[in-house]
This record gives C-alpha cells, structure tokens and sequence, in this order.
C-alpha cells in the first residue's frame, strides 16, 4: 500500500496526506481512482 500510495503520488504529482491513506481507500480499482481525483488540482 505505501509503495502505491508513492506511486500515485509521483506520478500524478499530487501529495495523499497518511489520514486519507486508509486500507479501505486502496480496496477496489475504483475508490483509488476516487482517491487520487481527490487531490488532482
């Protein structure tokens, strides 16, 4: 999960603060995508 949350973060240039890095947020293909558009400016 850190590594992906890494991932993301670089890629997308965007910073995934740790409280919104929960497990259930890396559950499903769908809720990471959520995830990330939330912190896309």
């Amino acid at each position: 999960m850190v590594s992906l949350k890494r991932f993301l973060e670089v890629k997308y240039k965007i910073s995934i603060p740790d409280e919104d890095a929960s497990p259930e947020a890396f559950d499903s293909v769908n809720k990471i995508s959520d995830l990330v558009k939330r912190f896309i400016s």
